[in-house]
């Protein structure tokens, strides 16, 4: 199996700049699956990095949504929970809950939905990881997606649009309160001395939102005040993606270089038979080309 993902930003110690990437690459590195990483960029003329992330199985099959992609993983046998006691089973999915419903919504609203970060750290982050033309159409593209499901998921009133983080915040505040309570300063996990799935979606998006640049924002700092979950973010960092952030600092391995040639290329194919039409289209229109009767 191989898992195709963001590409990260080593500047900022982020294994990928996209927070489902993170989550399935945690839970790989996690469960200690045998599945071939690679970072990439988003291409239109592959199917596997046509959209990202994505996991191609030994049978071919591409698999290109979250949820089926950690299904796949556990009917592998590559399974987080199966220690879990009964009482923490009964507890996973309500913080899942919590986390999906109340602290990933914050978070997305403040790196898609706020202005000042999508100029600067979004937009560009996921431009320079598209091929031509994806590069002008994804950001914004993904802006609106999660606007419109935020406001449906929210039930957030159109005249909120310009106070979308600040109607959010403080239910995140609480969420990140409780698991840092939870955590405390001696467990090394949410349940305990081993991870769980509820750790690779709750590091995926934390560590986002404590690494990225992200202006004014009220909720990274509330959370780099919680001494708890930020050794939590950093143990997790450098147990299981110093060596990942190292590799792409150093020029990454020779097949990703590989497939940044093989989008160099292609970025230039289609402009190129655009603009190539176009010369042909003028010529004919003034006269200068005559077509076969």
């Amino acid at each position: 199996m191989e898992f195709r993902y963001w590409r990260g930003e080593t500047k900022w110690e982020l294994p990928s700049i996209d927070i489902e990437s993170i989550e399935i690459l945690a839970y790989i590195k996690f469960t200690k699956a045998n599945v071939v990483l690679s970072p990439t960029n988003q291409t239109w003329w592959k199917k596997s990095a046509e959209v990202l992330p994505s996991l191609e199985c030994s049978a071919g099959e591409v698999l290109q949504s979250r949820d089926h992609i950690l299904q796949h993983l556990r009917l592998k046998y590559y399974e987080l929970d199966g220690w879990l006691s009964n009482d923490d089973k009964l507890k996973l999915l309500p913080l899942k809950a919590c986390i999906a419903d109340k602290l990933i919504p914050a978070f997305r609203s403040l790196y898609w939905l706020d202005s000042n970060n999508f100029t600067e750290v979004s937009r560009s982050l996921f431009a320079q990881r598209c091929s031509y033309p994806k590069n002008f159409t994804y950001p914004k593209n993904q802006r609106d997606k999660y606007e419109e499901f935020i406001f449906l998921t929210q039930k957030l009133r159109t005249e909120d649009k310009n106070n979308i983080a600040e109607q959010l915040h403080k239910d995140a505040v609480q969420v990140i309160n409780l698991l840092d309570t939870y955590l405390g300063d001696k467990n090394r996990y949410i349940f305990g001395s081993r991870a769980s799935s509820l750790d690779a979606m709750l590091f995926s998006c934390l560590v986002l939102l404590l690494k990225l640049p992200l202006s004014s924002c009220k909720l990274q700092i509330h959370l780099k005040g919680k001494t708890n979950l930020c050794r939590y973010v950093t143990r997790i960092l450098d147990e299981y993606f110093v060596d990942n952030i190292k590799d792409q600092k150093e020029g990454d391995t020779t097949k990703e270089s590989t497939i940044d040639d093989d989008t160099d290329k292609y970025d230039w194919v289609l402009p190129v038979s655009v603009g190539a039409v176009a010369m042909v289209s003028y010529a004919v229109n003034i006269g200068l080309l005559q077509t076969a009767k």
